[in-house]
């Protein structure tokens, strides 16, 4: 009775409800912005067009503003947005132009991109995809927490089994999984005891290549007992991931690499969540 003779109560409370309900989504929204969104509000308010700044400075600034992500998450966004960083292109940047916020003056020191008289922003071509979008596994059957404690794998470099291919991501293998996954920042070889060790390639240009040379030094010092030529990859922070190996056997093969485009992900601490508990069978399907 109640429902029948008074409906015009009901219908404001499912109104007032309803919009509620729409102001909540709203709010939600707002609030759960990307990390690339963010990075890029914070940087257009707090630096002119042409005004330089310190990447110390940004990355303090902008942990202070968004305490929930991590350093690795915004360093990783600070390569995807600084576009003349040939390791943005293993954070796969937007042909859109959304990712072009930052140029790199020199080293540490950065200001806002301007389309009308910087380079073209470094992007994707054919030959970068090669290895951009590739993870490296590696059987580390023997030297997995080694590897994992030093984030610096050694082995002969002789060619063949030992061949390392370039890759933006590299998987540690143990045990029938994926056991870490890191971002690569460099492959470093060494001829003999007496030669100065060779940047082959690198990922990651903020890191000066002499600390390169002192960090596989020491590690080859520390660690390598087999001999010359010996190649290194160093490592950024190595995340936990559980990446199942479920075809029959153990890795027979030294490394092996995969293709990871189509695994969301942004860095490598994103890649090794996206791959947490995934089969290698579902890669790609």
């Amino acid at each position: 009775m109640i429902r029948w003779r008074r409906p015009g109560i009901i219908l404001e409370k499912t109104i007032t409800a309803q919009a509620a309900k729409q102001e909540a989504v709203q709010v939600a929204k707002q609030e759960h912005k990307t990390i690339r969104v963010r990075m890029r509000e914070y940087v257009e308010r707090n630096y002119a067009m042409g005004e330089t700044f310190k990447m110390g400075e940004l990355k303090a600034g902008f942990a202070q503003e968004n305490p929930e992500n991590s350093q690795n998450a915004v360093w990783g966004h600070i390569c995807l947005m600084t576009t003349n960083l040939p390791s943005r292109l293993s954070h796969q940047p937007k042909k859109d132009g959304t990712d072009d916020l930052m140029y790199r003056v020199d080293k540490g020191i950065y200001r806002r991109f301007n389309a009308d008289n910087d380079p073209e922003p470094i992007m994707p071509q054919k030959e970068s995809l090669e290895w951009a979008t590739k993870m490296l596994i590696l059987n580390m059957a023997q030297s997995y927490d080694d590897v994992k404690n030093s984030r610096c794998y050694l082995s002969p470099d002789t060619g063949g089994n030992y061949k390392l291919h370039r890759a933006a991501y590299i998987g540690l293998y143990r045990d029938k999984s994926v056991r870490g996954i890191g971002e690569i920042i460099a492959r470093v070889r060494v001829q003999d005891h007496s030669s100065v060790p060779e940047i082959a390639w690198t990922n990651d240009d903020e890191l000066p290549k002499d600390m390169m040379r002192e960090w596989v030094l020491e590690q080859i010092e520390q660690r390598w007992d087999r001999g010359y030529p010996v190649q290194a990859l160093l490592i950024g922070e190595i995340h936990d991931c559980d990446f199942i190996k479920d075809t029959k056997g153990g890795m027979v093969r030294n490394n092996r690499v995969v293709d990871v485009s189509n695994v969301e992900h942004t860095t490598g601490y994103d890649l090794a969540r996206s791959l947490y508990e995934m089969k290698w069978t579902e890669l790609n399907h």
